[in-house]
């Protein structure tokens, strides 16, 4: 495909387009309709800002420039092209900028204006870059002119009409000297390629166009022949006729330089054309590749030369192109360029992908119409950008980022970053929790604000090292103020945050909540000190030892009783004030429980300060960490030098005592036992005379005997009841397994035969059994069944339940009736020999049974209570 110079200039134009260069629409009124991605980015500006403004008004009145404003105006009425005004900014804080701007107007359909079109390109690097390029130009081009380049004019009589200065030093010939003179003095009437120079000059005005490179002799004032190049121009009057010709020429040393000069720029061209990092394509109107950069090939792995030419259905099948959401490239409108010229819009940023042998690359593609002078589409250009190492980049960075916050909001523990003012910019959710505050609140304070004023200077002082880079990290302890006041004891750790080029541009602190340490250790603290003044005001001397058994600490008690001082007590020094007939024995015993961790308890004399010996019950407990290791022994001794004495008082009384009952007890014993006989000989010569010789008395003779014999049975009930009573205290204890549930169940069956017409409920806890004397537990439910049973005569209905509870993991017996009861005020007295709460009239009895069953269940280790209320009756509880 070929161009002419204005379409080769307009292709260029969108080449830098498709680069990505800001661009922006405006109205008639100068008003901004529409700016591309390129625009907001480069100027750092946003659409609200943007959009509906007077182009003037943009980023603050940077726009606002006279130049500006005349070549707008100018361009609206003449509806010409502005090209490559350069216009000069002042940015913050980029600095000086300087931008191109390309401006066109887009007009209806009748050729009225209805759009402007402005292309911003900073060419700021280019710009200087350009200058030295002119510079150097303007060089070249001197030395060019000086050495070898003419013109020359002649009119239609080859009469010379103009010789310029490089002719006179080419020819030798002044410029005065050889106007007016013909032509063929310096270029000679010969042939050339078979024609008369005077053949090829008619021919020239003929037809002027034909000779754009032609090849001559020509002939030095010195006679010199040297070989011209040289092209021909038409100069015309007011009614279009030739005139004159002009002609170009260089010697052909010139020319070759000319030649070599123009491949070097195509070469050069080219070369940029492939040195940019895009791949660049240009398709024509019928979608046909016309032009393609070598890049395009490392983007596709196709080589150009089987891209040029394509159309674009071979182009979709050679080049296997998706869309990121996998679908295949299938049409061939799919192609950016040819939906570019289907569309008559440009296309920025549209990523794809391209596999090919295997290699997956994601490509960013932006491609626009070309547009002739009129307007009208004669194809398309397109960039393409490999990106795939962007996208792994930002995949990555994307996936640090979610990690990243992951720990940085899930962590339990706070965390907040500052910047270099020392403010706050981002904190995790557990730190706004653990302070109460709001993002937003956080954000409005310094690190020196949420410090507690008593801790200010210290961190104030880290901070400052932090920023001077004298530390990298520390963690150290200090408060913080809450959102209601309150502090927090936290410990932070500071970490510095420094750039590749170790510079200091922040810090990263993680925050742990110590308040409930703190609690702790002030909660030890204070203990330690309210033992330690419980320990020295005590009466007991208190000391600890370590887990060998050395002692490291004594209570004030112990010092003023010994009259010694902490130093000589330490290693082995507390020797010193024990009894040397007890010291051996008391080491080895103290070393024993030091060696085994049991507790240590022992009996022995210490000394006084004033050399007095007393004796101690000395004891200590072995003290263990979370994992029952002993770290050290605390230990006490007790003064019981007193209390030994009462005890040896104690015990003489005490022998005595028991010397005492037993004498009584053995009188007891025989006057019961020396009873029994009298009083059976009485009961039985009642007998006899009631039998024998009631006809010979009266009624009342037999009353008396009658009254006899029952006191006689009284008083023998009365010592069968103190016999029992003085032989339990003596009796040997045999315990066996005996079941209490068969015991009482026999009992009672008993009691029924003898009153069958009674009514009786029992309820009997079936297999209780204990460890107990036969004989003597025998004796004693005997006593609290025929009680009940006596107490309940009265009632319409018998009730007895036995049964057993537990209280304080121990077994408790009980036999509870519903008989006449008790006051609870006679509970005590109820057990006391000879003690009765009901008359003898209301229910007979000795008044001993209980007293009895009492001294049973004692025999046993065990206690008897009683519970009742008056016609509620009664619970006996007992254990054994």
């Amino acid at each position: 495909m070929s161009f002419t110079s204005e379409e080769a200039c307009f292709l260029a134009i969108n080449l830098i387009a498709t680069a990505h260069e800001a661009m922006i629409i405006l109205d008639l009124e100068l008003r901004v309709v529409s700016a591309n991605k390129a625009y907001y980015r480069h100027f750092q500006t946003e659409p609200a800002q943007t959009e509906n403004h007077l182009f003037y008004e943009l980023s603050d009145h940077l726009w606002d420039i006279p130049e500006i404003h005349n070549l707008l105006q100018l361009l609206i009425r003449t509806q010409t092209v502005i090209e490559n005004f350069e216009v000069h900014l002042k940015t913050e804080p980029a600095g000086e900028q300087i931008v191109s701007l390309n401006a066109r107007v887009v007009t209806g359909e009748k050729g009225d204006p209805v759009l402007i079109l402005l292309a911003l390109e900073n060419i700021t690097n280019r710009f200087f870059a350009l200058h030295k390029i002119i510079d150097s130009e303007k060089k070249y081009r001197t030395f060019v002119e000086e050495i070898n380049s003419i013109i020359i004019g002649f009119n239609r009589d080859y009469t010379i009409t103009f010789f310029n200065h490089f002719s006179e030093k080419l020819f030798g010939y002044s410029r005065n000297g050889i106007i007016g003179k013909s032509l063929s003095t310096i270029i000679p009437v010969k042939k050339n390629n078979g024609k008369k120079n005077t053949d090829l000059y008619d021919e020239i005005f003929t037809d002027p166009a034909k000779f754009d490179q032609n090849e001559s002799e020509g002939i030095r004032k010195d006679g010199k022949v040297i070989l011209l190049s040289w092209s021909a121009k038409a100069l015309r009057d007011s009614s279009g006729e030739i005139t004159e010709i002009l002609i170009d020429g260089n010697v052909i040393t010139d020319l070759v330089r000319e030649r070599r000069v123009a491949e070097e720029n195509s070469a050069l061209l080219d070369s940029l054309l492939n040195f940019i990092p895009e791949g660049i394509m240009v398709t024509d109107i019928n979608h046909v590749v016309r032009k393609i950069s070598r890049h395009f090939e490392k983007l596709t792995d196709i080589p150009v030369e089987q891209l040029i030419g394509t159309d674009e259905t071979t182009r979709i099948q050679m080049m296997k192109l998706y869309w990121p959401n996998g679908e295949k490239l299938s049409q061939p409108g799919d192609l950016p360029l040819s939906r570019a010229i289907m569309t008559k819009k440009a296309t920025t940023d549209l990523e794809v992908i391209s596999i090919h042998n295997g290699a997956k690359k994601i490509i960013s593609v932006s491609a626009a119409p070309i547009l002739d002078n009129h307007g009208r589409i004669i194809g398309a250009v397109g960039s393409w950008r490999d990106i795939t190492d962007r996208k792994k980049a930002e995949n990555a960075l994307r996936e640090s980022e979610t990690r990243f916050r992951g720990i940085f909001d899930n962590i339990a523990m706070g965390i907040h970053l500052i910047d270099t003012s020392d403010r706050f910019f981002a904190a995790n959710d557990y730190l706004l929790n653990m302070l109460g505050y709001s993002i937003k609140q956080l954000f409005a304070m310094n690190i020196h604000n949420l410090t507690a004023p008593e801790d200010r200077m210290t961190s104030d002082e880290v901070n400052e090292k932090i920023h001077r880079k004298e530390i990298r990290r520390i963690a150290y302890e200090k408060r913080y103020i809450k959102a209601d006041g309150s502090r927090l004891w936290v410990n932070v750790t500071v970490s510095s945050i420094r750039d590749n080029n170790n510079r200091h541009i922040g810090s990263v602190t993680t925050v742990e909540d110590i308040s409930v340490r703190k609690g702790v250790e002030m909660a030890l603290r204070a203990s330690e000190e309210r033992f330690r003044t419980l320990a020295d005001n005590m009466s007991q001397f208190a000391w600890m030892a370590d887990p060998e058994g050395w002692i490291f600490w004594y209570n004030k008690r112990w010092y003023d009783y010994t009259g010694t001082t902490l130093e000589q007590m330490l290693e082995s020094g507390w020797k010193k004030v024990h009894h040397p007939d007890h010291l051996e024995r008391v080491v080895k015993k103290f070393k024993h429980s030091c060696h085994t961790g049991e507790f240590w308890e022992d009996t022995f004399p210490l000394r006084s300060k004033d050399g007095e010996y007393r004796w101690f019950l000395s004891r200590a407990v072995p003290i263990r960490d979370e994992n029952g290791v002993i770290v050290q022994w605390f230990g006490t001794n007790t003064d019981i030098t007193e209390r030994l004495e009462i005890e040896k008082e104690l015990k003489h009384r005490t022998e005595e005592l028991a010397a005492a009952n037993r004498d009584l007890e053995s009188f007891s014993y025989s006057v019961s036992h020396d009873l029994r006989n009298p009083l059976a000989l009485i009961s039985g010569f009642v007998r006899f005379l009631i039998e024998d010789y009631s006809k010979n008395l009266d009624t009342e003779g037999l009353n008396y005997l009658r009254r006899i014999d029952d006191n006689a049975k009284k008083m023998q009930s009365l010592t069968n009841d103190m016999l029992t009573l003085s032989r339990i205290g003596r009796q040997e204890i045999k315990r066996i397994d005996v079941n209490l549930s068969t015991t009482i169940s026999n009992f009672l069956e008993e009691l029924r035969s003898t009153e069958p017409d009674r009514v009786v409920e029992s309820l009997i806890e079936d297999n209780v059994h204990a460890y107990a004397d036969p004989r003597l537990i025998h004796i004693a439910l005997e006593n609290l069944i025929r009680n009940s049973w006596k107490f309940t005569s009265k009632k319409e209905k018998t009730c007895i339940e036995f049964g057993t509870i537990s209280i304080d993991n121990n077994t408790v017996y009980f036999i509870k009736d519903n008989g006449v009861g008790f006051d609870m005020k006679f509970a005590r007295k109820i057990f006391e020999p000879f003690k009765r709460v009901h008359s003898e009239m209301e229910f007979e009895g000795t008044g001993v049974g209980l007293s009895i069953v009492k001294r049973v269940i004692e025999r046993h280790g065990g206690r008897i209570w009683a519970e009742g209320d008056i016609n509620e009756g009664a619970t006996f509880y007992f254990t054994l």
